[in-house]
């Protein structure tokens, strides 16, 4: 019983360790970091290619079209009247206009 001491340390009853078992220990300590230094820059690789491979999906995406205001079906009741006036005052179409001015009097009765 050479190598089963126990020492005290923070209040606790620890056993120290054999040499046998602190070499077994530092052994699979150091076969489990070599396991690792040889996968990991093939998941770093794989990251890097998968990442790669997102960009230029997001980049072959065409962007949408833009709509122009008037194009667009408006639900007017989202707006509160200021706003509609500021959009019958911007608005170049008339067809438009005549919509808003239309609900505005719907509003009003």
């Amino acid at each position: 019983m050479a190598g089963t001491k126990t020492s005290k340390v923070g209040g606790k009853n620890l056993k120290k360790e054999s040499k046998e078992q602190k070499r077994l220990r530092l052994l699979a300590e150091k076969e489990s970091f070599d396991q690792c230094r040889k996968l990991l820059p093939i998941f770093g690789g794989i990251l890097l290619l998968l990442i790669l491979v997102f960009s230029f999906y997001v980049n072959s995406i065409p962007p949408a079209p833009l709509q122009n205001i008037e194009e667009q079906k408006i639900d007017l009741r989202d707006f509160t009247v200021e706003q509609l006036e500021e959009m019958v005052q911007q608005s170049n179409d008339e067809g438009f206009a005549s919509k808003i001015e239309e609900y505005k009097r719907m509003l009003e009765r």
